[in-house]
């Protein structure tokens, strides 16, 4: 089998007439949907929908409306829709697309590697260690599409006419990263075409920067499983190691990413766990004359991933609300037509797989064990039908040790990013969608592991732990995989025959009557179902054999699927029917649906062997109702034929329509002797002469009525001529009404008077429009006009304004100059205060300590003075001090005996005026000031400057007093003067009104209030 060729546009399908056409067949096809939208539509407007809340509009009437295409009582046969889905639309728009058709290579070492991991990874799909039969693909020249993004062209630019290696020229001086994507495209493998993922590619590209590898790979029905990974390894081996003729430079797998949403994500990783066998095997492949290791790709991002086959979730019935996919349970009652594509031959339940290989773990990826070692992977989910296995998957590999980048959008269909690309979920899927390619090319194994589940309109993100996104254990889902197998696909026909036989066979063994069931109400007695021989589970051709023309079925086959299933095989329609000989036997007369005893079908005389198994008898096709000579051999030398009985033959070969000489002829030739006074057969819609009887021994065949031909049909009279006319006349009738009453007007040529009329009338739109045109000249020409004037406005205003603004920055700028200037004299003066405080107030406390010495001193030397003078001095140390008087008589030592008893005696006596001195006044004379003051201290040595003092001061008592006042105000003096130098310094003299102001009794009243006021709110 092949894959259907390769979309091409045709001259037929750019023409203009043809797009009329489908957009008339579109349209045609949406009418009937126009309720369906109308009240999707209200029901979204009065949020009574579930999608309402997390969809807009447009993308819950998407979701309505493919859910009524796919879900529709009236199917299209598989091949109508491969032809209508898979047509190229064409290329139009910023994009490159260049094809390339990677060539077969001369080696089947690409073919060997894949088979070898097949049957290495088979013993994980069931317990069992048989071996499923495995259908080898060919090798095949695999198509892909180099697309890339092309800025400059415009929305609707078609490719420029150049050979496909000048166009991948042209795309790779747009390629802006190394990045490549290896894209598979989704479709349920039966679906789908790299022409119609072009804007996911493009969108991708320009993303990402880099380019997209999209591949064609073989669709099934047609090429089951693995075709379609045989093509995916051939391709990545391609990118890897060009074949001769490739126009792209090698790859390095570092630059290169898997990708693909649905089942193209299922092919994406299927491939990475083909990629992981052949290390685990250390084993290369044969490609173009060279062993190759295949390493891996830098990451594997997959949108929406099919990951289970069997669809064995949950989520595949409870989240149909949220999807426009079917559910199991629909998608069984849907009966799809039969065309040369389905159903496929041999019969399998599954388009994609055999029923043998439906849980192999390349098939199926929730079955496979071991991710160790793969590199970095994106899943990205709505709540869909798939979510479940989604999850699984992203938790299943993240406990293995791969990073894994997982989000979840809320309330969002299958695929999503593909079907509403306007919607904020779609552009932010896109970006995590690239953002996660750009990230892990050169950095393998450095994303960081992280799940979000992302809101539907606000597109807040919320943290989500892998253990949270799925309950199921391992081996749960494993078994839920294969109790899906087991409930949905039937079980081999030779497997159903030993089951039915084994029934059969107990019926024997007890002796008792039986019927058959084939799940026929009609012929069924539903409250005696203990007596019963279901053999509905054989229900297909097994085999047609065009040489012999027989075609070998199964008990019970319809006759309309007969007749489909032979006529392709250029069989004309059957006309004896040989069933399996498992009635034997059976009790009870057999009813038509009028409750009339009819005929039984012809059995052939055989029954259950020993052993339980069953052979299934064949169905002879012929070319007429009659056996040539051939025929009759054939017939009567088959083994299930020539084990029954003469008459069962004789009355098979009359049916025929044979002669008796013909019969024993023919029954010679086998070497049968023909039975003596054989009765000829009875006629058409005779009874059976013999009746049905309850025996065991031998199995109850009755005999067939001979063929007569169909009666001639009834020939018309009056009666049915005048109801053809009537109708006839009628519906005539309402054609020319509605002809003349729709159509003529429209096609009835116009009478000279509405030519004048329309002739005026288009005269008078020109004039109107010419004057129009020069009202709008005119008009135009003042706008121009005023528009330049103002213009000129406009540029004066600009001139000064920028003017006003250079030197409003002049000054700023002067002004930021003398803000730095002061800002740096304030700093500097910060610093200086201190240090010029604490100098001053050194300096003062020195000078104060000065003055308060000489105070002491003084005020010791006055104390000392203000005592009585002794009568005469005393010597001291052996001297006089010399006293004033004129006689100038020098001081003489005295003894120092006399010294020591003085100064041991310090108190003074009274002085007594001596006869021949004078008398002295009270107030003292300088000298005598200065003789009283020493009088006292005439025990100790007076310096000359105390002596000059004391001279200077009065002789009154008020010495002390007025020596400490002099002191004191000279000190208030300077110190007033240090302060007032102080406060006249820049900017002390600021700081210290600033001061002032806060010490004034009004401030402090208004601080006083306030904290008053604070005090009783608090309160």
């Amino acid at each position: 089998m092949s894959t259907p060729p390769a979309p091409q546009p045709s001259e037929t399908e750019t023409s203009s007439s043809l797009t009329v056409r489908q957009q008339a067949k579109l349209l045609l096809e949406i009418l009937p949907k126009v309720p369906l939208i109308v009240q999707t539509a209200l029901l979204h407007i009065l949020h009574l929908s579930e999608s309402a809340k997390h969809l807009d509009l447009r993308g819950e009437l998407i979701v309505a409306v493919l859910r009524s295409f796919l879900q529709t009582n009236k199917p299209r046969t598989i091949s109508s829709t491969q032809r209508l889905v898979n047509r190229d639309p064409g290329v139009k728009g910023r994009i490159w697309v260049a094809n390339y058709a990677a060539p077969v290579p001369p080696e089947t070492g690409v073919r060997d590697a894949l088979t070898a991991a097949i049957e290495a990874l088979q013993h994980h799909s069931t317990a069992s260690s048989a071996k499923a039969p495995l259908r080898l693909p060919k090798i095949v020249a695999v198509e892909a599409e180099w697309t890339g993004y092309r800025a400059a062209a415009a929305k609707d630019a078609t490719l420029p006419v150049m050979s496909e290696r000048e166009r991948y020229d042209e795309m790779q001086k747009e390629v802006q990263t190394p990045l490549t994507v290896l894209y598979f495209h989704g479709g349920a493998y039966y679906v789908g075409d790299p022409c119609a993922y072009r804007a996911v590619t493009k969108k991708l590209a320009k993303l990402t920067g880099g380019r997209c590898y999209s591949v064609r790979y073989r669709l099934a029905p047609q090429d089951p499983f693995p075709a379609a990974l045989l093509d995916a390894l051939t391709s990545y081996l391609t990118l890897l190691y060009p074949p001769p003729d490739a126009y792209h430079e090698a790859v390095e797998a570092q630059n290169i990413v898997f990708s693909g949403d649905s089942a193209g994500g299922n092919l994406s990783l299927a491939l990475l766990q083909t990629l992981l066998e052949p290390r685990r095997q250390k084993r290369t492949i044969a490609w173009f004359g060279e062993e190759r290791e295949v390493p891996l790709p830098a990451g594997v991002a997959a949108c929406s991933p099919w990951m289970d086959i069997t669809q064995s979730s949950p989520s595949w019935e409870a989240n149909g609300a949220f999807d426009y996919l079917p559910t199991p349970t629909r998608h069984r009652a849907i009966s799809i037509p039969p065309c040369e594509a389905w159903p496929a031959s041999p019969p399998r339940t599954s388009m994609y797989a055999d029923d043998a290989l439906l849980a192999h773990p390349l098939a199926t990826l929730l079955m496979a064990r071991d991710w160790t070692g793969a590199p970095p992977v994106y899943v990205c989910t709505g709540w869909e039908l798939l979510a479940d296995e989604d999850k699984y998957i992203a938790k299943h590999l993240r406990s293995q040790g791969v990073p894994v980048v997982f989000e979840e959008y809320e309330g969002m269909p299958h695929c999503f990013v593909l079907l509403m690309p306007g919607m904020p979920n779609a552009q932010r899927c896109f970006e995590g969608w690239a953002g996660f390619m750009k990230a892990v090319v050169g950095t393998f194994g450095g994303i960081e592991s992280r799940a979000v589940s992302i809101k539907a309109k606000t597109l807040e993100e919320t943290e989500l732990s892998f253990e949270s996104l799925s309950e199921v254990t391992e081996e749960a889902m494993r078994s839920r995989v294969l109790k899906s197998i087991a409930d949905h696909v039937p079980a081999p026909p030779e497997a159903s025959a030993k089951l039915i036989a084994s029934s059969v066979r107990a019926f024997f063994d007890r002796k008792e009557p039986y019927r058959i069931f084939h799940g026929s109400t009609n012929s069924t007695r539903p409250f005696r179902r203990d007596r019963f021989v279901d053999i509905s589970a054989l229900n297909n051709v097994l085999e047609v054999n065009k040489a012999r023309r027989i075609a070998l079925v199964e008990p019970n086959f319809p006759m309309d699927r007969l007749v489909e299933n032979t006529l392709r095989h250029g069989l004309i329609p059957p006309v004896v029917m040989e069933f399996p000989g498992i009635t034997a036997g059976g009790g009870g007369s057999q009813r038509t649906m009028g409750g009339k005893a009819g005929p039984r079908p012809q059995h052939l005389a055989a029954s259950a062997p020993a052993d339980g198994t069953m052979s299934v008898s064949s169905i002879m096709v012929a070319d007429s109702n009659s056996l040539d000579e051939s025929n009759q051999l054939t017939v009567l030398l088959d083994p299930s034929v020539a084990n029954s009985s003469v008459d069962n033959r004789v009355s098979f070969l009359r049916t025929k329509n044979l002669t008796q000489e013909e019969i024993d002829a023919a029954l010679a030739r086998v070497g049968v002797q023909s039975p003596a006074g054989t009765a000829p057969p009875p006629a058409m819609g005779s009874p059976y002469q013999n009746s049905p009887q309850q025996y065991y021994g031998q199995p109850y065949a009755p005999q067939h009525a001979a063929w007569q031909p169909p009666p001639p049909p009834p020939k018309r009279d009056w009666r049915d001529w005048f109801i053809m006319a009537t109708v006839v006349g009628g519906v005539s009738y309402g054609v020319y009404e509605l002809t003349k009453r729709y159509v003529y007007p429209l096609i009835a040529p116009p009478t000279p008077e509405r030519l004048e009329q329309d002739k005026k009338t288009i005269e008078e739109q020109f004039d109107g429009a010419f004057a129009l045109v020069e009202q709008l000249a005119k008009d135009t020409e003042a706008l121009k006009a005023a528009e330049q004037e103002r213009t000129e406005r406009l540029d004066t205003a600009l001139s000064d304004f920028e003017g006003v603004i250079n030197e409003l920055k002049s000054a700023n700028k002067r002004r930021d100059d003398e803000a730095q200037r002061i800002r740096d004299d304030v700093y500097n003066l910060k610093d200086a205060i201190p240090k010029a405080l604490e100098t001053q107030k050194d300096l003062t406390d020195q000078r104060l300590r000065e003055i308060n010495a000489e105070l002491t001193s003084l005020k010791t030397l006055i104390s000392q003075r203000m005592t009585a003078p002794s009568p005469s001095p005393t010597p001291v140390n052996g001297y006089l001090r010399p006293n004033n008087s004129t006689s100038g008589t020098p001081a003489t030592p005295s003894g120092n005996k006399s010294a020591s008893v003085a100064d041991e005696k310090p108190s003074p006596e009274p002085t007594t005026p001596s006869s021949t001195e004078p008398a002295k006044p009270n107030n003292f004379s300088s000298a005598g000031k200065s003789l009283a003051l020493g009088g006292s201290g005439a025990k100790a040595s007076i310096p000359a400057w105390q002596m000059a003092m004391a001279n200077k001061s009065t002789n009154s008592s008020s010495a002390a007093s007025s020596a400490k006042k002099y002191v004191k105000t000279a000190r208030a003096e300077e110190l007033k003067q240090w302060r007032q130098r102080l406060k006249a310094t820049w900017p002390l003299a600021g700081l210290w009104g600033i001061w002032k102001s806060i010490q004034s009794k009004d401030y402090k009243l208004h601080r006083n209030a306030e904290w008053k006021f604070n005090k009783e709110r608090d309160a």
